[in-house]
């Protein structure tokens, strides 16, 4: 912008400086907040697994019923394997993402009820 519009390259400038410490403090927060979760609860389970890069910059665990891509297929052992999963880490929350089909996730919860130790 500056090249474009040198008149207001302070005002560029400061914005952008404003908004570099407003991401760091962002991740300064998440960082935080993150350590007073036990490191074994710190999972998260999506309907696919487009979250990564937040698990390694986090130190969060990262599950995906459908792997990276929204269009793999997922079948009964994938939602088995979860399941089972959910249960024994005693996982307390699962949210569903609207950018994917919900039936995905809605079998694994199904899963888990029929075990009787999970509540939702």
């Amino acid at each position: 912008m500056i090249l474009a519009d040198p008149e207001n390259k302070e005002y560029y400038l400061n914005n952008t400086a404003k908004y570099r410490r407003e991401l760091n403090d962002l991740n300064t927060l998440i960082k935080s907040g993150f350590q007073t979760i036990p490191r074994n609860e710190r999972l998260l389970v999506t309907a696919h697994d487009a979250f990564g890069y937040f698990g390694r910059r986090y130190d969060v665990e990262v599950i995906g019923l459908q792997g990276i891509s929204t269009l793999s297929e997922y079948g009964l052992n994938e939602i088995t394997t979860l399941s089972r999963m959910l249960i024994s880490r005693k996982v307390k929350a699962v949210f569903i993402e609207t950018s994917v089909s919900e039936k995905a996730i809605q079998s694994v919860i199904e899963g888990c009820k029929q075990r009787r130790q999970f509540i939702f």
